[in-house]
């Protein structure tokens, strides 16, 4: 039996060594055996060729998810406006999700985000300073409890969603 060659260096020259492959029994008067062995020799490179293909297909997708992630994170956590939007309508949603009134709730912030909020609260949460903090990220803290909102976690559940086939 005849061993036929197919490069596997990169998905085009793997389609050019089939391309070659197919070519042969139809340039050439070969025996029919032959051209049977050459088609199975070709239709289990192209299996092969789908397999790599769908591999590189996979980790692109993810190595442009990742950088999605980072760059939308840079864009929030580089912009007042978006990082006040943010943390104003989550600490919203999650005292709403608390069913308790703001009295005594802390809003832990970043520094440099506290400028943000004018009279150092926001709906009756005192705010406080936390240099652990990542910009656009807080801790809402009630005696020895608390709620983290971090940038990262909230854009990780969003590629979560869109990769278990939610909409956006």
């Amino acid at each position: 039996m005849t061993h036929f060659d197919i490069k596997f260096d990169s998905p085009v020259s793997a389609v050019d060594s089939v391309e070659a492959l197919v070519r042969a029994p139809l340039q050439s008067t070969v025996e029919p055996a032959l051209q049977l062995e050459i088609l199975k020799s070709v239709e289990q490179k192209l299996g092969d060729l789908l397999a790599l293909t769908r591999e590189q297909d996979a980790k692109l997708q993810t190595a442009t998810t990742e950088l999605a992630t980072m760059i939308a994170m840079t864009l929030i956590r580089s912009d007042d406006a978006l990082i006040k939007e943010r943390i104003t309508n989550l600490v919203r949603e999650a005292v709403r999700s608390m069913n308790s009134d703001t009295a005594g709730l802390k809003l832990v912030v970043n520094p440099e985000d506290i400028a943000l909020f004018p009279g150092a609260e926001l709906d009756g949460l005192q705010l406080v300073e936390d240099a652990g903090l990542s910009r656009g990220d807080f801790r809402i803290e009630n005696t020895g409890r608390g709620l983290l909102g971090s940038l990262e976690h909230q854009l990780d559940l969003i590629v979560d969603h869109i990769r278990s086939g939610g909409d956006a």
